[in-house]
């Protein structure tokens, strides 16, 4: 019995660690992703591709806001520059 449980411990441990990684990934990767892309916008980058995230990735919602952001950020430039011209 007493090597029994300790099998099924072991099975846990690796189950538990396997899901750990996974949801790490899954919070890590859009992080890095969103930091990333709001450094491209600091510095005035503005012709950039919407933020992709995977699916199962967590964040979507800013990733989403990100987006709408820099829609509104591009036609304001385009309207000054619409009306400049």
């Amino acid at each position: 019995d007493v090597e029994r449980s300790r099998g099924l411990g072991d099975v846990y441990k690796r189950q538990l660690i396997v899901f750990g990684l996974l949801l790490s990934h899954r919070i890590a990767g859009p992080l890095y992703r969103i930091r990333t892309y709001m450094k491209q916008v600091a510095v005035g980058e503005t012709d950039l591709e919407p933020v992709r995230l995977r699916k199962g990735d967590f964040f979507w919602e800013v990733a989403t806001s990100l987006n709408d952001m820099l829609r509104a950020m591009k036609d304001r430039e385009n309207g000054k520059e619409e009306k400049r011209g």
